[in-house]
């Protein structure tokens, strides 16, 4: 799906970090305070699960949702 959607403005809404780690361009994480972006990592997408930038991108955003949980 990612090299279908190649240049094309595609907007995905998730609950899986995981997935927004390895697709997202933009990264936006909504609570009850609002938006908070997060920076997506570098390498190009689809980003491979086990690459490390994407597990730390992954760890970051469930920490941010674990924190907005409590």
């Amino acid at each position: 799906a990612a090299d279908l959607l190649t240049d094309r403005t595609v907007l995905v809404v998730t609950h899986d970090p995981g997935e927004a780690a390895r697709l997202g361009h933009a990264i936006h994480v909504m609570t009850e305070a609002g938006l908070t972006s997060v920076a997506p990592p570098a390498a190009p997408v689809p980003r491979a699960v086990d690459a490390q930038e994407t597990i730390t991108c992954r760890s970051d955003l469930l920490r941010l949702l674990m924190e907005a949980s409590s």
